[in-house]
């Protein structure tokens, strides 16, 4: 009987030599992934350095910047401008930038991390949480959710009265909170503007009541509360309230014979009143910005520690619609298409009429883009903001 017995070194050597090669293709293949990669950013950031000033021109900026960031980095990221008219004072790109409505978003995640604790729901009623003023507010109200506040479907108008919106001095926390308070009661006592969840409307009159009974809660003020459920734990660490003050862009109002004028951020009328809040003061960074989407990105994959996946579907998902009208609103968050396949990302943006900002998350990519100018001209700034985000996604979508 002959034995092959020279066939099994031959065989080993043909397996090794088959490893090899695969191995040398897997690398390759991940050295060419990752070369496309880097030409891709490379784009990205060439398109930010070039759009950044022509969006500025176009939209009457004195100073715009923008970051994305995908998988947790930063790929790209632009300055363009002055932090204030007529100045040189060059924006740099880590200052901050007032957020307006992109708050809300905060508030309503403040809100999804009461409920993974188990302090609250997204059922409760206004009556539930507020039980010791029921008897001054209107029975329609008492029965408003926290889901329809944070939808924009609780019955409210959108704004509050000029006594409120003029009301920007005060003498500290606790003269805050009870003009707050006392802001929501006096809307409270009388019947919400539209029936309970028939009508969409958005109104920072329903974030404000939001971020109230959410301080009912936690027995903190809503500013506290932001800085311990958001901020902090993110690590968000150049976020605040009201216009940023220091080193960093102003905001630009219309004044005097409706000529532009930068405001001090030391002045009252830097910002809308504290009293709204929870429907739009916050400021901080781009990066901080871009990385706040990040974690919501990341929350609803069911990939952070910080919010629970059914919490963050919950935030992101738009109710059913109750007109033709209703937009894709979710909570803080509304699905629009910034692609040419028509993809929805979840995004949102804001202004205190001073400035503008602008926020896209999008899940197909992994990637967080933020904008931001310090002037309101919210038409053209948003029309320049998302058209460059289309290019990026764009970009983004090759790799």
């Amino acid at each position: 009987m002959l034995h092959h017995t020279h066939s099994k070194p031959i065989i080993a050597l043909t397996l090794l030599i088959l490893l090899i090669l695969l191995t040398q293709g897997f690398f390759m293949s991940a050295q060419a992934q990752e070369t496309n990669r880097q030409d891709i950013d490379a784009k990205i950031q060439t398109l930010i350095d070039q759009q950044l000033p022509r969006i500025a021109q176009e939209a009457s900026q004195f100073g715009n910047s923008g970051v994305v960031m995908q998988d947790g980095k930063i790929i790209a990221q632009g300055v363009f401008g002055s932090r204030q008219k007529d100045r040189d004072n060059p924006v740099a790109s880590n200052d901050k930038w007032h957020l307006g409505s992109i708050t809300k978003s905060m508030t309503a995640t403040a809100i999804g991390r009461l409920v993974d604790q188990g302090k609250l729901s997204f059922d409760d009623t206004i009556g539930d949480l507020w039980p010791e003023k029921a008897d001054q507010i209107d029975p329609a109200w008492r029965q408003v959710t926290i889901a329809q506040l944070l939808r924009h479907l609780s019955g409210a108008k959108a704004n509050f009265g000029l006594g409120v919106l003029f009301n920007r001095t005060f003498e500290n926390q606790a003269a805050l909170d009870q003009a707050r308070d006392e802001a929501v009661l006096k809307i409270m006592a009388k019947a919400p503007t539209h029936q309970p969840g028939t009508t969409f409307e958005y109104s920072n009159i329903g974030y404000t009541i939001a971020g109230v009974l959410a301080a009912k809660v936690a027995q903190m003020p809503w500013e506290k509360l932001i800085e311990q459920e958001v901020f902090e734990p993110l690590g968000l660490e150049s976020a605040g309230f009201g216009a940023p003050k220091g080193d960093n862009p102003w905001g630009h109002a219309k004044k005097w014979m409706l000529l532009t004028t930068a405001i001090d951020p030391e002045k009252p009328e830097s910002d809308n009143s504290a009293i709204m809040g929870p429907a739009g003061v916050a400021h901080m960074s781009l990066q901080d910005l871009a990385s706040y989407g990040q974690m919501h990105l990341a929350a609803e994959r069911g990939e952070s520690d910080y919010l629970s996946a059914e919490t963050a579907k919950w935030l992101h998902t738009a109710p059913p619609q109750v007109s033709e009208e209703h937009p894709l609103y979710a909570a803080g968050w509304i699905w629009l298409s910034y692609r040419d396949d028509g993809g929805l990302s979840l995004s949102h943006n804001g202004s205190n009429t001073m400035w503008y900002a602008f926020l896209v998350n999008d899940p197909k990519t992994n990637a967080s883009i933020a904008f931001a100018t310090n002037v309101g001209n919210n038409e053209p700034s948003g029309r320049g903001f998302s058209e460059l985000t289309r290019e990026v996604l764009n970009l983004l979508d090759q790799q």
